[in-house]
């Protein structure tokens, strides 16, 4: 796996411009409401949501109040198959935000070790997170 980019929004931040990259991104929000802004639409996020942005996508985050995520960005195009931007609800048990917090703790360890975890946090999210309605 190509090298892995782990980032903590400061607390209330109420405003991410609009940005792409050319990896995929996936941002586990631990607190706020707000939406995501992307060419396809605006996707609403809450504390729990994850949102999946593939590459080359603009997006930005937006909140009234203020809003805290962790991103994890990196090539994960052999696990993740799809071109729109995604929103997720973690499971009850928050698994995910479990394997996002560890990436985020372990984001300058052995390069093998928090790839070990990324490829673990994409493998829960496509097996345990649904669909947000």
């Amino acid at each position: 796996m190509n090298p892995v980019s782990v980032s903590l929004t400061p607390e209330n931040t109420v405003r991410y411009p609009l940005h792409q990259h050319s990896t995929w991104e996936i941002m586990y929000y631990l607190s706020g409401n707000g939406y995501m802004a992307t060419e396809s639409g605006n996707l609403p996020f809450q504390k729990g949501s994850i949102v999946i942005i593939p590459p080359k996508v603009s997006h930005g985050s937006v909140s009234e109040n203020g809003f805290v995520n962790i991103s994890v960005s990196g090539d994960f195009s052999h696990l993740l198959m799809f071109d729109t931007p995604q929103r997720l609800c973690d499971s009850e048990t928050k698994e995910g935000e479990t394997l996002a917090r560890l990436i985020l703790q372990n984001r300058y360890a052995d390069k093998d070790y928090l790839s070990a975890l990324c490829r673990a946090y994409v493998l829960y999210l496509l097996q345990n997170a649904t669909q947000e309605r």
